[in-house]
């Protein structure tokens, strides 16, 4: 029972995370912030889990994300990895993964008003599969 102008404390980036992927869809996933302080690698990457991202592959990330009319024309590297954007919406963007070693799967993107959501797939999940699970993440992030 909380008393009059106590809130609830919030979780952790890693309890969030944490909760994300355990939903089982997703290999790894990160929180980027949108505007960083400053361009570093921990003022960059809030969390990341199963997934190491290098800080020029997230600082790369921000920027194509600024313009979804552009985003599809580049391919994106995340942890070595490359990726192509097939998809482009409002606040989201998906793809596939384009490395010859990858083994299929892809990435899911959604920008929020202060985070970028990374959530990185292998196959046999499908973009159908793993999309509700990663927006439904961020949509949790916006409400808090």
């Amino acid at each position: 029972c909380l008393m009059d102008g106590e809130s609830v404390p919030l979780p952790s980036w890693d309890t969030l995370l944490a909760s994300l992927l355990a939903e089982g869809k997703l290999w790894g996933a990160a929180v980027l912030a949108l505007s960083p302080e400053a361009p570093t690698r921990k003022a960059v990457v809030r969390v990341q889990s199963g997934v190491s991202l290098k800080l020029q592959e997230a600082l790369a990330l921000l920027e194509a994300v600024k313009d979804e009319r552009t985003i599809h024309k580049c391919s994106l590297f995340v942890a070595g990895a490359q990726y192509v954007i097939t998809t482009v919406r409002l606040r989201s963007f998906y793809g596939r993964n384009a490395s010859s070693e990858g083994g299929g799967g892809g990435i899911a993107l959604l920008r929020t008003t202060e985070s970028l959501v990374v959530g990185l797939y292998a196959h046999p999940c499908i973009p159908q599969e793993v999309v509700p699970v990663v927006e439904g993440f961020a949509d949790r992030l916006l409400e808090m």
